[in-house]
């Protein structure tokens, strides 16, 4: 027992334990010193987070206690290690229960420790709303006790839940709670950095980290090492939370390496997952899986339930941001999360995983209904706000929407998604921004669109300003979300050399040819390389129609009867608008108004179209069009800017083959006529005056 006791002195409750252990094996069968041996053992065991030797040690120490006072204590400290298992259903129903055996036998001391327990049991599923009544009653309990160590403590655990529910009223509870502590109490300790973390929420940052610097130094003095690691972990989320992910990551680190000194493996598990979480913020998921992988493949001893699904479910995350996921393990993760969160009543648990799920369906390849899952989610939604899951979710649904031609709609999970976040993720917001710009794209609204492509690239270049290490705002800069932006703005290096190439090759084509079919069939080819286009088609105007509209199929490359009647319709209307300069681009052909009637868009699932004239010399003498199907390329306004110029080119070459073709057939006629007017053989006259005739005959031809 003294060996127990030195140990836990000395901040080792694993070790602790093990000797309580020992103790009660020499204590044979006395009932007295196994009851309390084994309450000893049950906290040593919560405090080296090992809850489930926590629980087991308590339902012991229930069976040798006597009926009473001792049984009431055994009870409500076996619902706290549930608590702490995440058994939140089976610990509201025993403290409840302890609650009215506490009234019935006199003991208010119990029965307000037991409602208390009740109270975190029900903040701890995500209910705070529900919980906090119950720690209400434990609070008026208390201080009519004049218990002031436990009403301190309650302060704390009711800032706390209020805290979660985005109260104001949690910074008094905090500050009550410091004065009832003397200054170098390690529970004044923990309601300063609570108190930081109400100023995080109130988006005092530097308020919030220069205090929790402060605990974080004050522990260190104390020895208190589980205090130091709780601060330390705190300003890691306050640095994910300013989007400074590498200052999080070394935060995190340290924080789980004196996780690891104490032998608290939840801390050490929470603390990993942390600096998980920032890398694949970073974009480095193959990091965060790397990270986690040894964490959750297998079962994780000591290590509280909620945190360890959190754990499971961030390693999804990243498998689902990464180069190729691993569908199986995701899809069994995923819905064993879910299935624990359900029977645990973790909304806030139950919500992050549905969101997972949606992702995952949104995927293109995946075989799963999006709707169900959709609506399990809303379901969720009614009980209240979680920014950052439901921030995740819409954009999701909005990803969706584009990708299965719903770009309105897309345009509204957008606004749901700036009217969730706060004005300080800047990552996020840029990320929300080009979904509204890919929207306003195919919805053909240009203006929008320039306006949001402005917008996303201030917000990017502010979440890049958070990030100091070089090489770490290389790796954010370099994810995938913001191709769209660098696409908007300029093509990339192997793009931009892919059409140098070709345009040399053009006008390698046009300098060599003279014929316009093979120039045509070149300008068309190249075309459809340069910008990955699956189909094409040259038209020309018809010089001999009496309307100076009619096109005609000159050259078509894969095209059915069907697109072909549409494509003539499109040329009319360029032709029309020629004088103007319009070219026509459809981002999302299904989606755009202006393409609703077109029959070839629905029936042979056209995704992306251009149509752009052939101009020579201030005269439409054609088009060059090209479209995309299924999961094609969406053309973009630097491909149709590409391809007018291309077309530009190709018009005037072909312009001079035209007009070369031209001259050759007038000077053979003129040749032809030349040849017979100067024949004067069948002309009567010999005479000089009629010589000089046929002299002035020949000058005039």
């Amino acid at each position: 027992t003294a060996e127990a006791a030195i140990q836990l002195d000395e901040r080792d409750p694993a070790a602790a334990a093990d000797a309580w252990k020992e103790t009660l094996r020499l204590a044979g069968r006395q009932r007295a010193p196994r009851f309390a041996w084994r309450m000893r053992q049950g906290r040593a065991a919560l405090r080296s987070g090992d809850t489930q030797q926590a629980l087991r040690a308590f339902s012991a120490a229930a069976r040798w206690a006597q009926p009473g006072g001792e049984t009431l204590e055994a009870s409500v400290q076996r619902a706290r290690a549930r608590v702490r298992c995440g058994q939140f259903e089976q610990a509201l129903e025993e403290a409840e229960r302890t609650a009215q055996r506490a009234l019935a036998a006199g003991r208010p001391e119990l029965m307000a420790r037991a409602r208390q327990i009740a109270g975190v049991a029900l903040a701890r599923s995500g209910q705070e709303a529900k919980a906090l009544p119950l720690l209400d009653d434990a609070y008026e309990m208390f201080e009519r006790l004049g218990d002031e160590r436990r009403l301190a403590q309650l302060l704390h655990t009711r800032a706390n839940c209020r805290l979660r529910l985005g109260r104001d009223d949690a910074e008094a509870d905090f500050q009550r709670a410091l004065e009832a502590f003397e200054d170098d109490d390690p529970e004044a300790l923990k309601s300063r950095i609570g108190l930081a973390l109400v100023w995080m929420r109130a988006r005092r940052f530097t308020d919030a980290d220069g205090e929790l610097e402060r605990a974080q130094e004050a522990a260190k003095r104390f020895g208190a090492l589980d205090l130091q690691e709780a601060a330390q972990a705190k300003r890691a989320t306050l640095a994910m939370e300013v989007g400074a992910f590498d200052r999080a990551i070394a935060l995190a680190g340290e924080a789980a390496d004196l996780a690891d000194r104490l032998g608290d493996k939840n801390r050490w598990l929470v603390d990993r997952r942390l600096a998980a979480d920032a890398y694949l913020r970073l974009g480095s998921a193959s990091e965060a899986i790397r990270i986690l992988r040894p964490l959750v493949v297998d079962t994780l001893p000591h290590v509280e339930p909620t945190n360890a699904d959190y754990a499971r479910l961030t390693f999804v995350a990243a498998q689902l941001r990464s180069a190729r996921p691993e569908e199986e393990t995701v899809r069994d993760l995923l819905e064993s999360c879910r299935r624990r969160a359900r029977r645990s009543s973790s909304r806030a648990l139950w919500r992050y995983a549905i969101a997972l799920e949606l992702e995952r369906r949104a995927d293109p390849s995946c075989v799963d209904s999006f709707e169900p899952a959709w609506n399990e989610f809303e379901n969720l939604l009614q009980e209240g706000s979680l920014p950052e899951i439901d921030l995740q979710a819409w954009t999701t649904r909005a990803k969706w929407a584009l990708a299965t031609g719903r770009a309105e709609e897309a345009l509204r999970c957008c606004d749901q998604v700036e009217s969730i976040q706060p004005l300080d993720w800047p990552a996020e917001r840029a990320a929300a921004a080009l979904l509204q710009m890919e929207a306003a794209q195919r919805l053909g609204m240009e203006e929008r669109r320039t306006q949001l492509r402005e917008r996303a690239a201030e917000w990017l270049e502010k979440a890049a300003a958070c990030i100091d290490d070089p090489a770490s705002k290389k790796t954010f800069l370099a994810q995938p979300r913001w191709e769209p932006l660098e696409r908007s703005a300029s093509v990339s290096a192997e793009e931009a050399q892919e059409r140098l190439t070709v345009l040399y090759e053009m006008l390698g084509v046009l300098n060599s040819s003279d014929d316009p079919d093979q120039l045509l069939e070149s300008i068309l080819d190249l075309a459809i390389r340069a910008l990955h286009a699956e189909r094409g088609m040259v038209l020309l105007r018809d010089e001999m129609a009496d309307d100076t509209e009619t096109m005609s199929v000159h050259l078509a490359r894969n095209l059915d009867p069907d697109t072909i009647d549409d494509v003539r319709h499109y040329s009319r209307t360029i032709v029309q608008q020629a004088a103007s300069g319009k070219s026509l681009l459809a981002v999302d052909a299904g989606s755009d108004d202006r393409f609703r009637d077109f029959r070839s868009v629905s029936l042979y699932g056209i995704r992306s179209l251009m149509c752009v004239p052939l101009r020579s010399r201030g005269k439409t003498i054609g088009t060059v069009y090209l479209d995309s199907r299924r999961d094609g390329r969406l053309f973009r306004d630097d491909d149709l800017r590409f391809l007018e110029a291309f077309a530009d080119q190709a018009a005037l070459a072909l312009g001079n083959v035209f007009e070369r073709r031209a001259l050759q057939r007038e000077n053979r006629r003129l040749q032809s006529i030349a040849e017979t007017r100067t024949r004067f053989d069948r002309i009567v006259g010999q005479c000089d005056p009629m010589q000089r005739i046929f002299d002035t005959i020949e000058k005039f031809a």
